[in-house]
């Protein structure tokens, strides 16, 4: 209760059910989308039938530009964001033998760069306020791959080491004391 929740790519599956999960806990939530923008406004419509309050943000993850625009508009109804959830992902199938270049950078930039940004956009500012959390969300393949996949994979296994960078950078007193597991 009391937090500003962003959830990325909260129209539909896990981000949906975080949203609803964090809303149904009390707080307010922005619903990020990229394309799937009616199923956004219904996670919003759900989240304000159970009596909460959310907005729709929608951004391209591979454009920093609208991330930042997307980060500034959050804040503008309910107050800084406290909680980040970093969820929206791509999981493109494609052999090894026919993955080109785009598939590469589609994959990284929407799972692994813009989750980034979005960290460090709303990071920045957690840490200033004093208060804040992000999580990230990877999943199994990250260390152990499938074989039509890769690049997705690898993107996640570069989220997992993100989180530890981020928890250090952002850590009140430079996450002298943390370490990796």
């Amino acid at each position: 209760a009391g937090h500003v929740a962003l959830v990325t790519g909260a129209g539909k599956r896990i981000g949906k059910a975080v949203a609803l999960e964090l809303a149904a806990a009390g707080a307010n939530v922005i619903v990020h989308v990229n394309g799937s923008l009616e199923e956004g406004h219904q996670t919003v419509a759900e989240i304000k039938a159970l009596g909460g309050r959310a907005r729709l943000v929608q951004a391209n993850q591979r454009d920093t530009s609208e991330i930042e625009r997307a980060c500034a508009q959050a804040a503008e109804p309910f107050g800084p964001v406290t909680i980040l959830v970093n969820n929206a992902a791509i999981w493109p199938h494609v052999a090894l033998e026919k993955t080109t270049e785009e598939d590469f950078a589609e994959a990284f930039e929407t799972n692994l760069r813009g989750p980034f940004f979005w960290a460090r956009f709303l990071g920045v500012r957690m840490k200033e306020h004093g208060r804040g959390c992000i999580v990230n969300i990877a999943d199994v393949t990250y260390d152990r791959p499938r074989i039509d996949c890769i690049p997705y994979e690898m993107a996640k296994a570069g989220i997992v080491s993100m989180t530890y960078g981020l928890a250090k950078a952002l850590a009140p007193r430079g996450g002298k004391r943390l370490r990796a597991a």
